[in-house]
C-alpha cells in the first residue's frame, strides 16, 4: 500500500479482493501496464515536488497527470532561455543552475523550476521568460502546462508561496515575479 485512507462521515463499502478486480480489468480489456501505469508515474512525479502538490486532492493529481509528459534531457541542456515563450512548468528529478541576470542558483531533484513568471502571464498567453534554467546532469523532467494547473487555486497559491520563498534570494532582482502580495 502506498496511501491510507480515512473516511470523514458515515459510508457503506464494497471490498473487492485484487483478483476479482484484475479479472474485471481484464474483461474489459483494461491494463495497467498500457492504461494506468504512465499517468500514475507521472501523478508521482508531480507529487515528489512537493512545493507544488500539496494539499492537492488525488483526484486533481490524476487530471494533471494525463496532460503532462515526462522528457529526458542531458546534461549541459538549457530547459528555459531568456525571452522564449516556453509556457510550462518543470519538475526536475536531478540538479538544474537557474540563472536570472547575474544571480545563479542549483536547485536540487524534485523541484518546480519555471514558476517565476507564472503569475505575470494571463491565461491563454505564452510567457516572455526572465530566467534561463540549465541541467547540471542528464535527468528526467516532468513538462506541466500552465493552463493545467491555472485551474486550481491550491496549486496557484502553492507557487505563490513557493515564489515568495524564493524572491528572497534568486528572484530578488524581479519584484514583479509576484504581482499579487
Amino acid at each position: 500500500r502506498v496511501a491510507s485512507i480515512k473516511a470523514l462521515n458515515r459510508l457503506s463499502y464494497l471490498f473487492i479482493p485484487a483478483s476479482l478486480f484484475l479479472e474485471a480489468m481484464e474483461a474489459l480489456e483494461i491494463s495497467y501496464e498500457a492504461d494506468f501505469k504512465e499517468i500514475f508515474e507521472r501523478r508521482v512525479f508531480f507529487q515528489s515536488a512537493e512545493a507544488i502538490s500539496r494539499d492537492v486532492p488525488t483526484t486533481i493529481l490524476n487530471r494533471i497527470a494525463k496532460r503532462c509528459k515526462v522528457e529526458m534531457v542531458q546534461e549541459g541542456q538549457i530547459l528555459i532561455i531568456p525571452g522564449s515563450d516556453h509556457d510550462h512548468l518543470l519538475i526536475i528529478s536531478g540538479e538544474v543552475d537557474v540563472i536570472v541576470g547575474n544571480d545563479r542558483e542549483r536547485f536540487v531533484a524534485n523541484s518546480l523550476v519555471g514558476e517565476c513568471e507564472f503569475l505575470l502571464t494571463p491565461s491563454g498567453e505564452k510567457p516572455a521568460r526572465l530566467h534561463e534554467v540549465l541541467a547540471v546532469e542528464s535527468m528526467e523532467v516532468l513538462s506541466v502546462p500552465f493552463d493545467v494547473v491555472r485551474a486550481y487555486p491550491v496549486i496557484v497559491d502553492n507557487i505563490r508561496r513557493l515564489i515568495r520563498t524564493r524572491r528572497g534570494n534568486i528572484y530578488r532582482t524581479l519584484p514583479q515575479v509576484d504581482p499579487i502580495s
